[in-house]
């Protein structure tokens, strides 16, 4: 018994040594920018790359405490973000949402990026959601100039609203819960025209109506039911907006509280026009050009590098790879990327 003690004893002897003169080549969180920048100086040949890849769970814990110091430190010293694979960056985009911290996030988002995450999220982890039913001007006016457009994914939003549509919808919603700093945001991302149409009483409640085939539309079923009740409605004899007005139930529509010009004074051209900025399927009138707000709002977007098609082909090959999309939508869209190239 002895014997076998100090056997174990020797071991434990052995392996204390062994710790002591082979240290863990973990590194401990950098305190400060300075020393960051010595670490990717000494030990990464001054690749800030280099050292995101070898310490993205640091690169990640900079988002957790919005390190925007740290960030800032690893672009002055060179980070290309589009170098940076979606698998490391999805874990900081998503500790910044989870822990409400913007500034570290604001310094290297990136619109394409921003668009996969919200595509891959679940309906209850929107990276919009939260934000907006906090009423967090600074975190939804960054999530919107870069894209982010939606706080609802359900089935019945899928191929009825546009990306306009989506934003009609968080305009609306912040209009019914009185979320001011969420309505300034919008605006001041360049969405004013959609929060001037939220405002408009009943006017939701057509869009909403004629694309789910609601109280308008419930005889054929979705869009399409309520896009021919319209027309079976204008003619009888009615115009299209006097039946989208007459259909839309209790709405109260009027010019009393909500700003601009009653629905009933609003010529059918112009309703149809904005029922195809919001709808997907409803077409816009002849003679009317689209107007899409993405193109109006375009000077305050970061822009896309289209030069970097092989990053972006990394990136698709990389979702690809972990199955969020499948062989032939991965095909579909790499043709699309290289035709826009």
């Amino acid at each position: 018994m002895q014997k076998v003690l100090m056997t174990h004893k020797s071991l434990f002897g052995a392996l204390a040594a062994a710790l002591l003169f082979f240290p863990s080549t973990a590194m401990a969180f950098p305190d400060d920018a300075a020393e960051l920048r010595q670490i990717i100086a000494t030990q990464f040949g001054g690749n800030a790359n280099a050292y995101v890849k070898e310490e993205a769970s640091d690169f990640r814990r900079m988002a957790c405490r919005n390190r925007a110091d740290l960030v800032q430190q690893l672009l002055d010293d060179g980070l290309t973000v589009s170098d940076i694979p979606f698998r490391t960056l999805e874990p900081f985009y998503k500790c910044a949402f989870d822990e409400n911290e913007w500034d570290a996030l604001e310094l290297i988002i990136d619109p394409g990026t921003l668009a996969v995450i919200e595509q891959e999220a679940g309906s209850l982890s929107l990276p919009l959601q939260d934000p907006v039913y906090r009423n967090d001007y600074k975190a939804t006016r960054l999530l919107l100039e870069n894209g982010a457009h939606t706080i609802d994914n359900r089935r019945w939003t899928r191929g009825v609203l546009t990306k306009d549509g989506h934003r009609l919808n968080i305009a609306g919603f912040a209009v019914r819960k009185n979320l001011d700093e969420v309505l300034r945001a919008l605006e001041d991302a360049g969405y004013g025209e959609i929060v001037a149409d939220a405002r408009q009483p009943g006017f939701w409640d057509i869009v909403f109506n004629v694309g789910t085939g609601g109280e308008i539309g419930g005889g054929f079923g979705g869009l399409l039911g309520g896009v021919a009740d319209i027309a079976a409605g204008a003619a009888l004899g009615g115009s299209t907006s006097d039946f989208l007005i007459a259909s839309a139930g209790s709405a109260v529509l009027d010019s009393g509280s909500g700003g601009g010009a009653a629905l009933s004074q609003i010529s059918d051209s112009e309703l149809q026009r904005k029922l195809a900025r919001y709808l997907a399927t409803v077409e816009m009138p002849r003679g009317a050009e689209p107007q899409s707000i993405d193109t109006a709002n375009s000077e305050n977007m970061p822009a896309i590098p289209k030069t970097d098609v092989l990053g972006e082909l990394e990136r698709l090959a990389d979702l690809r790879d972990r199955g969020v999309l499948t062989k032939e939508e991965f095909e579909a869209i790499k043709a699309t990327i290289i035709e826009g190239s």
